[in-house]
């Protein structure tokens, strides 16, 4: 059997969640499969993953942003690249997006079209210009995509219609590193290292929908209850310096504190108390997977798929709509016990949030076969 030439767009390579659960994948592929990246990001920027990549000796195009939010020079660009060079199939992560790419992939002739859904909501106005984009996009989508991928089935039902019954593809995550025998690297921070205090974490980069002003007014409760502390902000993003500003205005630097972006997740989670995720929707987030995986407990918004919950009593829901001392209450009140890593491993293997799973999954779907 012959190579096979994925093209895999994606948008950026930072540590987000789309881009981890894909990175786990690109990992754990069979090189029969050569994964081809496309980004919308300038030439002289680098990305997270972007080593990584490179030093496998794989290749990442980068298109100028700009011809991209045009959609007739992002449609120009995409068919000169798909002329240049030969793919078998396109795998589209960029939501609405994906409209213009699997229409310039079928135009391209190319067999395997796939468009893949990471979230339930955009960032975007809901104004009549937007809701027509929208509309065309999700049209493109339907009419020029051979599969249809989600992370779970609302993300499916958001992207593509109501009548959603494509492939729920599980953010899988790779248990050898996550899992309750790994060992904390408390080296990152020396408040990691306290048994004396509650180490809380929220890791997610720094956008409006990840609610992080959220979190710094929970803070504020704990720290005006008397709370011995600290929360770990683990990430990067353009909200960041108006992230440090609320702080500062809060009085909470000595409480809050700025990890950046780390490349060992799997070595905070065992030093974390509860994990917070206050988000305003998400698809399902890869970082509650690891987080259930590391035993670690975690506190979320209700917005967020209740898909993400494993069954190992580690996720309690809540609503964010200001009510800080339910939230601060409920961190007070986490169980302290952990499940035993033979339940997390049965749990996870069975919700099929396995990496190596998911691999089965795409290869099939790589391959054309329709039923997996």
């Amino acid at each position: 059997m012959g190579e096979k030439v994925i093209l895999q767009v994606i948008g950026g390579l930072n540590r987000g969640g789309a881009e981890t659960m894909l990175m786990n994948i690109y990992r754990n592929m069979d090189k029969h499969y050569r994964f081809v990246f496309l980004s919308y990001r300038p030439e002289d920027t680098q990305d997270d993953y972007e080593q990584e990549i490179l030093s496998n000796g794989d290749r990442i195009i980068k298109l100028p942003v700009a011809r991209v939010h045009n959609p007739v020079t992002f449609y120009m660009d995409l068919k000169a690249l798909m002329r240049e060079n030969h793919f078998d199939c396109v795998h589209c992560h960029t939501l609405f997006n994906s409209g213009v790419v699997m229409l310039a992939a079928k135009h391209s002739k190319i067999p395997v079209r796939i468009t893949h859904s990471h979230s339930t909501g955009i960032m975007k106005r809901n104004n009549l210009i937007n809701r027509m984009y929208f509309a065309f996009s999700r049209y493109l989508i339907r009419h020029n995509t051979t599969m249809q991928i989600a992370c779970t089935q609302q993300c499916g039902e958001y992207l593509f219609g109501g009548d959603f019954q494509g492939v729920i593809l599980n953010n899988g995550i790779d248990i050898d590193k996550f899992n309750t025998t790994t060992q904390p690297m408390l080296s990152m921070h020396p408040d990691l290292a306290r048994t004396d205090i509650l180490k809380l974490a929220a890791i997610s980069s720094f956008y409006e929908v990840k609610n992080h002003t959220f979190m710094i007014k929970v803070a504020d409760c704990l720290r005006n209850r008397g709370v011995a502390f600290k929360l770990f902000f683990v990430g990067r993003g353009p909200l960041e310096e108006k992230l440090r500003q609320e702080v500062q205005q809060y009085g909470l630097e000595e409480y809050i504190i700025f990890l950046g972006v780390i490349s060992n997740v799997h070595e905070l989670l065992p030093a974390i108390d509860v994990v917070l995720m206050p988000s305003l929707y998400e698809g399902l987030p890869v970082s509650l997977i690891e987080a259930q995986a590391s035993g670690t407990p975690a506190v979320i918004s209700n917005k967020i798929s209740p898909d993400v919950n494993l069954g190992l009593d580690l996720i309690t829901f809540l609503d964010i709509d200001g009510n800080y001392d339910q939230w601060v209450d409920t961190i007070l009140e986490m169980d302290k016990a952990r499940p035993d890593q033979e339940t997390i491993t049965e749990t996870i293997n069975k919700s099929g949030y396995n990496v190596k799973e998911n691999v089965k999954i795409v290869s099939a779907l790589y391959d054309g076969k329709t039923r997996v």
